[in-house]
């Protein structure tokens, strides 16, 4: 593999050999085999689970992204037959097989689950089909697939990719490190919170040495403040990269033990291995003595190192999305964690414990005032939603207007009373309970009526 590599590197002097050099197409390979196995070790967990049923199935109620109001819900009939094919979509990426299409259609299928409803949004299941739309572009299916089985007979079986495909995705899981990083700088995480909260030992409860609400809160706040910030350049950097691999995985098996987090930290381990020498699946077979197996896929390589310009174009763009995407934020005055103002898609992990309640009083032109129970409506855990994010409590006020107007054939006013409390501080106003938030539009300026955190 490596005699191809230089030969074609030798061959290849343009400018296109320069920028984009041919790589080991193993690593791409291995990502693409293990992104796959988890994505449907990942739909059986949450069908088996009763997450599916929670979010698909229950909810009479949902609250879409702006703009994305035409995203259909899933028709309650065919929920098990919309995962099951998802599922078999995501094996039939790791096996390579139609490996366009099916990722595609991945892309395609986690995008409209994670785009149904807001409160359910989860930062890995954005990575899920950030990471899936990449792989569209990344040719991983040239080797070790069944693909690459049925094209090798035609001898267009290539195992060696232009290094623009590996780079993209490293790019992507690199500004995932470094947001991660970024954000933890505020004065909350920094004083150990919200993992003092969440580590804080049971009065009843006796001690347990691995629970310890002493031991992991520092271990924790700045062991992973330290590894996001520093992670990227150790990776870089071929002296400390299996170092740094190594400490990778140690923190995201620990969070996985800590934590109930689903997928994400095997899928962060899985994406880190990126970073590793491009050939370090076929030189890993080597060494376990299977040298057949590790030059199996072996072909010519490919004819051009240049990519496409309409894929480079959209590669640039993708690019600039995802560094300004993290930090709209900062357009917004106040605590973010507070506002959640430019929160979603930023990377903002375990950043915030918010506590409280909100109460929904419907008043009518007459002045007739009734109490409404989010309960009516929701699930439990949409309910937790509306405390963490008042847009999606500004959303449901015009739910509960819609559904008065309905059943009673004329207008009313929605006002919410609030108590929640960010990080352990006590409990204060998130909502202007003067102002009528079923008459409140979206937009993208700053929320007049979310009231600012006192610290």
């Amino acid at each position: 593999m490596t005699v191809l590599l230089r030969e074609h590197e030798a061959r290849d002097t343009s400018m296109g050999g320069r920028l984009f050099p041919a790589v080991d197409v193993s690593s791409l390979v291995a990502f693409r085999i293990l992104f796959g196995s988890l994505l449907a070790w990942e739909i059986v967990r949450d069908c088996r689970n009763g997450v599916v049923t929670s979010r698909y199935l229950i909810p009479i109620v949902r609250f879409p992204y702006h703009g994305f109001e035409w995203v259909p819900a899933l028709p309650r009939e065919y929920v098990s037959a919309y995962m099951a094919a998802l599922c078999a979509i995501a094996v039939m990426v790791a096996v390579g097989f139609c490996y366009r299409a099916s990722a595609t259609l991945l892309f395609v299928g986690f995008c409209h689950l994670l785009l149904i409803d807001k409160a359910f949004y989860l930062n890995h299941e954005y990575l899920i089909c950030l990471i899936a739309f990449l792989m569209i572009f990344a040719p991983s299916s040239r080797a070790y697939s069944i693909d690459a089985i049925m094209a090798k007979s035609k001898s267009r079986a290539v195992s060696l990719v232009p290094c623009w495909s590996l780079w993209m995705l490293r790019v992507q899981i690199a500004l995932v490190y470094i947001f991660a990083g970024l954000a933890k700088l505020n004065p909350d995480w920094l004083h150990g919170q919200p993992m003092r909260m969440w580590f804080a030992p049971e009065p009843s409860s006796s001690p347990d040495f691995w629970l310890d609400g002493r031991l992991w809160p520092p271990i924790l706040t700045y062991g992973g403040l330290l590894l996001d910030l520093c992670i990227v350049p150790l990776l870089l950097w071929k002296r400390t990269r299996w170092l740094a691999f190594g400490l990778a995985v140690v923190f995201h098996l620990t969070n996985a033990f800590l934590f109930r987090i689903g997928v994400f930290p095997w899928m962060m381990i899985a994406a880190t291995t990126l970073f590793l020498p491009p050939d370090w699946p076929r030189q890993l077979v080597r060494r376990l003595g299977l040298r057949r197996v590790a030059a199996a896929a072996v072909g010519p390589p490919p004819v051009s190192a240049y990519p496409n310009k309409w894929v480079a174009s959209l590669m640039i763009f993708y690019c600039l999305v995802q560094v300004v995407l993290p930090l709209r934020h900062l357009l917004y005055p106040g605590n973010v964690d507070w506002t959640e103002e430019g929160s979603r898609f930023a990377w903002r992990l375990m950043l915030r414990d918010k506590q409280g309640w909100m109460r929904f009083i419907v008043e009518t032109p007459h002045g007739d005032r009734q109490e409404v129970s989010s309960g009516r409506f929701l699930t439990r855990k949409q309910e937790d939603a509306l405390i963490k994010d008042p847009e999606i409590a500004r959303q449901f006020c015009h739910v509960l207007r819609e559904d008065y107007r309905r059943t009673h054939g004329g207008d009313a006013s929605v006002r919410v009373l609030t108590s929640v409390s960010l990080n352990g501080r006590k409990g204060q106003l998130l909502i202007n309970p003067v102002v009528d938030l079923s008459a409140e539009p979206w937009s993208i300026r700053p929320a007049r009526w979310i009231i600012p955190l006192l610290d």
